[in-house]
């Protein structure tokens, strides 16, 4: 790619239409920083004064602006991404060459992945952006993020969803929607297992002749060719048939002390995705005895299946390589593996939106939809 082509793709017609959701990037705090909370006009205006303000090659790209959530991320709701949804849904993708969604950092994994599948038949990039900081404090990563975002789109990438992210350690990566990974305690970071690092990118920006645009192309095209051989119809999913999101999968965590006895499943629930220790065991119980208490998850498996609830444990290969796995598999738990838990759990909530029974849930969840 030369310079003529690059100056050319960056001066091509169409808006990019940016979403405002709220989050850290949408927020301002006090003077000392903290309290903070959203501000939604100002930061649509500080957004974009910095980003026209910038050197960017695209810093003349026309935006159509759109708030559709006014909300920190953690206060993410499955009602609030049901109004993203219904958004989307009623979207003409064609008005635009790509779409900046500003999110905040706490739930921008589960958005992630949620688009991805969602959005998986639009034919336009889709990316989230975030930032650690409000955008006037020092250290914030969310103009650099919003900026190489905006760019990616000029530059001709694919369509797909994507993020856009600075670690700590001034590293820019790009990552696929649905492979992103919640940030761990004490980071603010974030990884998937295929990112790509985004170091040399701002020179095909400059005008140079550049393999790491080749790259990203080449990954985006790999995503479509190779990793979605096995998509329903071939073609994702139809966001139009999806109906609205239910609060009816339950998540369980496994750790020292948990009591099954304590939970309770009520009739909205609908499957229940139970995580693993690292090496896809649960508490299981070493005797007959400790097999049956309330600290072992056999007699839940138990309580479940007689409920008609399934059971998706990951991460978890078929092969259990522990017999506590062998046990909660032959008690009826279904292994799941190759996703990240946030995928597991946004798939499993579509599945029921697009009427998948739950004898049909395993399958759909081992289906390829959009690379995940």
């Amino acid at each position: 790619m030369c310079s003529g082509e690059i100056k050319c793709m960056m001066e091509s017609e169409g808006k990019i239409l940016l979403l405002l959701t709220g989050g850290t990037i949408c927020s301002f705090g006090d003077e000392q920083g903290n309290r903070r909370d959203v501000d939604i006009q100002k930061a649509k205006a500080l957004l974009l004064q910095y980003f026209e303000e910038s050197d960017s090659p695209c810093a003349h790209q026309k935006f159509e602006v759109v708030t559709v959530l006014n909300t920190l991320s953690e206060n993410m709701t499955i009602p609030k991404w049901n109004e993203l949804l219904r958004f989307f849904k009623k979207c003409d993708f064609s008005q635009y060459r790509g779409i900046v969604i500003a999110h905040g950092t706490d739930t921008l994994a589960y958005t992630a992945s949620l688009l991805a599948l969602a959005l998986s038949k639009v034919e336009i990039p889709v990316f989230l952006v975030s930032s650690q900081l409000p955008l006037n404090q020092e250290g914030a990563n969310g103009n650099e993020n919003f900026r190489r975002s905006v760019e990616l789109i000029c530059a001709g990438i694919h369509s797909g969803v994507y993020v856009v992210y600075r670690n700590e350690d001034g590293r820019c990566f790009l990552h696929h929607g649905g492979h992103l990974v919640s940030s761990g305690d004490y980071s603010n970071d974030f990884y998937s297992r295929d990112a790509v690092c985004l170091g040399e990118v701002s020179k095909v920006m400059e005008g140079e002749c550049s393999r790491a645009a080749m790259h990203l192309n080449q990954w985006t095209e790999e995503l479509k060719r190779d990793k979605i051989c096995s998509q329903r119809n071939g073609n994702g999913i139809d966001l139009s048939r999806m109906g609205e999101l239910k609060s009816d999968v339950l998540c369980i965590e496994p750790y020292v002390g948990l009591n099954y006895q304590q939970i309770v499943l009520n009739k909205e629930i609908r499957a229940v995705i139970h995580g693993l220790y690292h090496s896809a065991t649960a508490c299981i119980g070493g005797t007959n005895e400790e097999q049956k208490s309330e600290y072992s998850m056999l007699p839940f498996l138990m309580r479940c299946r007689e409920a008609r609830i399934p059971v998706i444990v990951t991460p978890c290969p078929n092969e259990a390589a522990y017999a506590s796995g062998v046990w909660m598999m032959e008690a009826g738990a279904v292994p799941v593996y190759g996703m990240t838990k946030e995928m597991v759990y946004v798939k499993t909530l579509l599945a029921g939106v697009l009427g998948y029974p739950n004898e049909k849930l395993c399958s759909f969840l081992k289906e390829d939809v959009c690379g995940e």
